[in-house]
């Protein structure tokens, strides 16, 4: 726990393979930042037009609440299993920020996996490719700050102390925008109190810390 109270520098350290960046590289490298708010901007220019605003929010909705699933079975199942070897070294060097993303490959996968399965639904097709750069940039965004923020924002200090439970205790606090999934799956720690309200509109991304 001491490294959430230190005050200190934080020091991105490049891979040195480029290779290596380019595939598992997070928010850190340009490029990949690039890329997904160009990719979010194309096809909301595309499709933006084509639907109201209550079929923008539930579109929203929809595919914030599968993001923040995906997060969380990536998470526990994927890099707490499967590509454990890769994912400890973030456990043991948490100030590391070089180590603070999830690996570009499977962003990548993940998401052409889902665009070929709504391919043959036009609603959920535009909702995904409008909203999935969103949703991920904003996970990156709260897990590199959930390692280094030093500031007072109620928001992302609620943030921060959701995830420091899963760093004391691997085997809880798999998701990041919200503790739903995890008092769903029976992995939120015991110490870590929920509301009602907070787990009824826990699909909204960072609603529960917004409230608490």
């Amino acid at each position: 726990m001491i490294w959430y109270s230190m005050s200190m520098s934080y020091t991105i350290v490049n891979t040195p393979n480029p290779l290596a960046r380019l595939v598992f590289g997070g928010h850190f490298y340009p490029w990949h930042v690039s890329a997904w708010i160009v990719f979010t901007f194309y096809h909301a220019y595309q499709y933006i037009v084509l639907y109201t605003p209550i079929e923008l929010l539930v579109g929203f909705t929809l595919i914030a609440t599968l993001f923040g699933l995906t997060e969380y079975v990536f998470h526990r199942f994927l890099l707490h299993r499967v590509m454990y070897a890769h994912h400890k070294k973030h456990h043991q060097n948490p100030l590391k920020l070089a180590l603070v993303n999830t690996p570009m490959s499977l962003v990548c996968l993940n998401t052409a996996a889902w665009m070929l399965a709504f391919h043959r639904n036009v609603y959920l097709y535009h909702m995904f490719t409008m909203f999935i750069g969103v949703n991920y940039l904003a996970f990156e965004s709260i897990h590199l700050l959930a390692h280094s923020y030093t500031g007072s924002n109620r928001i992302v200090l609620n943030a921060k102390q959701y995830h420091k439970f899963h760093h004391c205790n691997n085997r809880v606090h798999f998701s990041f925008q919200t503790p739903l999934w995890d008092y769903l799956f029976g992995t939120l720690a015991p110490a870590y109190k929920v509301t009602w309200y907070e787990l009824l509109l826990g699909f909204i991304p960072f609603y529960s810390f917004a409230v608490k």
